[in-house]
């Protein structure tokens, strides 16, 4: 028979079969967690902590149980906590990035009190961890990219970027830093000294904001402010499809554990979960304002998310996880 058929049939059925998984789950848990919005959620490396970040200049830990129990809140940071990252092999380490000179290193078995403070040179945007846990990059509002040496707790490099740094991670194996930017390219870089792998990928049209790389290490997502998502193979660094799912620009994407499947959120009415291999959508969740932030589970079929609240009553800010099987 002819082999291309056949792959079609099975990505077909995949289809199918996440439709009908996801059709059954029950609705999502959601819990109030922030007085203002939530910039981020984020699960640790084994999936038994979720991390929450607010600008009401909190972070939070929960236990995944049969519901969403709050651990504690991480306080003390004077601004807005824009971003956290979790230890990539360490599952009760995180670094938090609120929009102060400084990142804030917490250790869930010590409780709310940091264990590290680190010194930046800017009002801090945007953090991620090197998959071999050496080396935390952070982002600041004058678009600086500094490197932290985790051993000593010092910036061992930096480089001021002249376009708008949006994100910035490491690939799945750690060989390059990508950083999105205003001019719609994705810059790839050799690190330590961050200089330019190759000349930087030309991905949308407008500005690209966010960007996520899939487990596998086959695949890692641009989300743009033109509501395009673009799919992009990690050892070509070609784009191999775009999705044009949303009519707002995209606030978060996230790849599910087995990389199958991609969340995206804008502020268009809804989640959007696509199977990455058809393009097709296998579910959808209905948000009446949108949703800022979602993160798949490294295990499981569990789709964390920030909602949005453009409602100024006092109910604070919710995360809700869709596919917990109450």
């Amino acid at each position: 028979g002819n082999r291309t058929t056949g792959r079609k049939e099975a990505s077909t059925m995949s289809v199918e079969h996440f439709r009908q998984l996801f059709s059954a789950v029950k609705p999502d848990f959601s819990r109030p967690c922030h007085r203002d919005k939530i910039h981020a959620v984020a699960w640790n490396c084994s999936g038994s902590l979720l991390g929450s970040c607010s600008a009401d200049k909190t972070a939070a830990i929960y236990k995944l149980t049969d519901r969403l129990h709050k651990e504690f809140s991480l306080e003390g940071h004077r601004d807005s906590v824009n971003q956290l990252c979790w230890h990539p092999s360490d599952e009760n380490v995180l670094v938090t990035c609120p929009g102060e000179k400084l990142l804030k290193v917490w250790d869930y078995r010590t409780g709310p009190r940091p264990v590290q403070t680190i010194p930046t040179l800017g009002d801090n945007i945007n953090i991620c961890w090197s998959p071999d846990g050496s080396t935390i990059a952070v982002g600041d509002k004058d678009d600086l990219i500094s490197l932290i040496d985790v051993k000593k707790w010092k910036i061992i490099q930096k480089k001021r970027f002249n376009s708008e740094v949006n994100e910035i991670s490491w690939d799945r194996k750690g060989r390059h830093l990508y950083l999105t930017n205003s001019t719609g390219c994705v810059n790839v870089l050799e690190w330590p000294i961050l200089a330019e792998a190759i000349p930087a990928l030309k991905a949308h049209a407008s500005s690209c904001l966010r960007l996520s790389f899939d487990r596998t290490d086959r695949y890692f997502a641009v989300g743009g402010s033109d509501a395009l998502v673009s799919i992009w193979d990690v050892s070509e660094l070609v784009c191999v499809r775009t999705y044009d799912k949303a009519e707002s620009p995209i606030n978060s994407v996230s790849f599910s554990h087995d990389g199958l499947l991609l969340a995206s959120c804008s502020s268009d009415p809804f989640v959007d979960i696509t199977h990455i291999e058809s393009g097709e959508t296998v579910h959808r969740l209905d948000i009446p304002d949108g949703a800022l932030h979602v993160a798949w589970h490294p295990k499981n079929y569990l789709l964390a998310y920030s909602r949005d609240k453009k409602e100024l009553d006092r109910e604070q800010n919710q995360i809700s996880v869709f596919g917990l099987q109450h």
